[in-house]
């Protein structure tokens, strides 16, 4: 893992867009069925087309009559952004009987396809707690003919494939365990299609300015016995007996270049890679610091109420090299500073009271880094390129 500090503004919305919440239809590449029993799924004249679910009472023993469906989406042209909404929109326009109604699912489909011929097979894998119900195939009376539009939120799934795009594996729909079906329109205005408004964003990395140490007793810090510690340390005793024991940081960072669009996030990564000793361990905080004149000092007055624990230097045992990472959610300080830039005056470090010490990097591949991820404020300059693969607006929906 390495941390490169870049001070430029770093782009990552691609060439689809031109607005910062950009709006686009995409519509299913392909889809699947499968039965139960391995055989490939067929509708056997009670249903309109090839895209349904249905499902028979547990022990049934029609297993070619219980069907799953499988949806796959092409997302590879859109942009690493925030997504703000993703609605996956389904039709049905049959629901086989009207004698029975059962809840419909739709999960996010896990990796291991048959490799065979690349296609699901019933009950396929499918990633831990993605299931949930989002509808039933219509009253119980209703049918078998239906006009139900379903108006699904997949908003976390669609962020997931999005962020992390070798994980797309599709959706995959089942209805529950009963004489039951659902028959979804597969082509025409009406067939499957996804509906995602994409925050365009910007990343800048900022690496640290500055960084300063004070100790209790006001002497010059030094790593004293602790000589694998370096110069970025945190430090405490439970007694007051070695003042020039105790030792809390300060943490620098200029963020003159940074713009004022707004800050959907801003993470601070600290590498921790000694913590004195392998007999105890406690909780690290961060604040932001109020305003002072003069040097830093331990126990430097912070923002009231902007203290927070972000972890601790390590299990009691463990040590005293250790190798930990830290990514620390700082977004409301920065938006703080954001606001008011002379009200940067960096971050305080410290750790609980108790005979414990955590040493981080302050230079090389794992120096402090504050990561800011900003809205982008205005329309982006570049065109519209290799917009085939979508249906942009316009696209009308049956109600």
């Amino acid at each position: 893992m390495r941390w490169i500090c870049v001070f430029m503004i770093v782009c990552v919305t691609g060439m689809l867009f031109q607005a910062p919440a950009s709006a686009v239809t995409v519509n299913a590449f392909d889809f699947t069925t499968a039965a139960l029993n391995g055989e490939s799924p067929a509708t056997t004249g009670q249903f309109a087309g090839p895209l349904y679910v249905r499902g028979r009472r547990p022990n049934d023993n029609n297993e070619q009559l219980e069907v799953q469906a499988f949806l796959e989406f092409d997302l590879a042209g859109l942009p690493n952004g925030i997504v703000t909404s993703a609605t996956l929109n389904l039709h049905e326009n049959n629901k086989l009987n009207s004698a029975n109604s059962d809840d419909l699912y739709i999960a996010r489909v896990a990796a291991g396809w048959n490799t065979t011929d690349n296609k699901p097979v019933f009950d396929q894998a499918i990633v831990g707690g993605s299931e949930f119900v989002f509808g039933n195939n219509g009253p119980a009376s209703a049918g078998p003919a239906v006009d139900i539009d379903h108006s699904i939120d997949v908003q976390n799934i669609v962020q997931n494939w999005i962020s992390n795009p070798t994980s797309n594996h599709g959706f995959r729909l089942r209805i529950a365990d009963n004489f039951v079906g659902a028959a979804f329109d597969d082509t025409g205005d009406a067939a499957p299609s996804l509906d995602i408004e994409i925050q365009e964003i910007t990343t800048t990395e900022f690496c640290l300015d500055d960084f300063h140490t004070a100790n209790r007793d006001g002497s010059n810090p030094s790593t004293g016995n602790w000589t694998d510690g370096g110069p970025l340390f945190v430090r405490e005793r439970d007694n007051n007996d070695n003042p020039e024991l105790e030792t809390e940081a300060q943490l620098q960072f200029d963020l003159a270049g940074l713009s004022d669009a707004p800050i959907i996030s801003a993470t601070l990564s600290l590498h921790e890679f000694n913590k004195l000793n392998d007999v105890n361990s406690e909780d690290l905080f961060i604040a932001a610091l109020a305003p002072f004149a003069g040097d830093f000092a331990f126990n430097q007055a912070i923002v009231a109420g902007g203290e927070s624990s972000f972890g601790n230097n390590g299990a009691a045992s463990a040590g005293p090299d250790v190798d930990i990472f830290f990514n620390i959610d700082v977004t409301d300080i920065v938006t703080a500073w954001q606001a008011n830039p002379s009200s940067n005056h960096g971050f305080r470090l410290r750790i609980g009271e108790h005979f414990v010490g955590a040493a981080f990097d302050h230079d090389g591949d794992f120096k402090p880094v504050l990561t800011i991820v900003q809205a982008v404020p205005e329309p982006a300059t570049t065109g519209l390129i290799g917009l085939g693969i979508f249906a942009i607006a316009g696209r009308r929906r049956r109600r």
